[in-house]
């Protein structure tokens, strides 16, 4: 409606409730299969529904927000970044209750990055390649600081393995990642309130009819 009608009290107050809800989507899934950055504990099937629902309706919603907003508008970036933290947690649920769930999400958060990473080069999308490239660093972090303390000596060798093949598959990325491709965003798809922005623009000034003179 705040991008429609050009209300730009509207738009502000729609994202702030949307990202809002986003924080609170992003905690439950973050503490549903345990501790943040702890031992993952295994979720029921009620629990793993309840999650994947949840998670599938507000990365979709989130994700149609941000992809129909202007490309080098805020709400954009803070839209489908906030779509992305709800994917990465609920692989987080959904692998949590097998065995050596630690080291699976960390493979499928480097899985994901990399896609991330492939799309946002194959479309010239800055902001989609540096949410991936951010994960698969994320998840480097993680696999060193985190995995290796809680997985066997098997597995250790495995995540090394992965964490080798997944930089190289990053560097190989990585002139196209520092040189960038300028995004041509079409027209109305700018920073203004129309059906491309964000609806946060104030409202273009309304053109001065100029008086005639008395003469006429």
């Amino acid at each position: 409606l705040g991008r429609r009608d050009r209300q730009r009290d509207v738009a502000l107050v729609g994202h702030a409730v949307a990202l809002g809800a986003a924080a609170v989507l992003a905690l439950f899934l973050a503490f549903a299969p345990g501790f943040p950055f702890g031992r993952l504990e295994p979720v029921t099937g009620v629990q793993l529904l309840n999650a994947t629902l949840a998670a599938a309706l507000g990365a979709v919603a989130l994700g149609a927000v941000g992809f129909t907003s202007g490309r080098e508008t805020a709400a954009r970036a803070f839209h489908l970044t906030a779509a992305h933290v709800v994917v990465v947690l609920w692989l987080r649920v959904l692998l949590g209750g097998v065995d050596n769930g630690t080291a699976l999400t960390s493979g499928a958060w480097g899985v994901y990055g990399i896609a991330l990473v492939v799309v946002g080069l194959r479309l010239g999308d800055d902001l989609v390649r540096g949410i991936g490239l951010g994960t698969v660093l994320v998840t480097v972090a993680k696999v060193l600081l985190v995995d290796l303390s809680q997985v066997p000596a098997l597995s250790r060798i495995l995540l090394f393995m992965g964490l080798g093949a997944l930089l190289l598959v990053v560097s190989y990325f990585v002139p196209s990642l520092l040189k960038g491709r300028p995004s041509d965003a079409p027209a109305g798809d700018g920073r203004d309130g129309g059906p491309g922005g964000d609806g946060l623009a104030p409202p273009p000034p309304i053109p001065q009819v100029p008086e005639r003179d008395a003469a006429d």
